[in-house]
């Protein structure tokens, strides 16, 4: 189908197929050496991720202003809720 007089496209766009799921993680060596050689806010950020499940795209938001020290919580809204979660 034409757009616009605009030429079909589809068999000049090469169709790569999906990159197949990781079956290898990583062991607790290679975590443990991971966590010492990073860099304090690097340590966070693999925490949040891997233990805690927070996604990248959060992880990178949160900061010192999310920590309530009073009740020791760490506050943050994750992508598309309309509340805050806290930890």
């Amino acid at each position: 189908m034409e757009v616009h007089g605009a030429p079909k496209l589809d068999g000049h766009v090469p169709h790569v197929p999906k990159a197949q799921p990781r079956n290898i993680t990583a062991n607790t060596g290679e975590i443990d050496a991971l966590m010492r050689a990073a860099s304090p806010s690097i340590r966070a950020m693999l925490v949040f991720c891997s233990d805690l499940a927070i996604r990248s795209g959060t992880a990178v938001r949160i900061g010192p202003h999310d920590y309530d020290s009073e009740s020791g919580k760490l506050f943050f809204k994750p992508k598309w809720a309309n509340v805050s979660n806290s930890l």
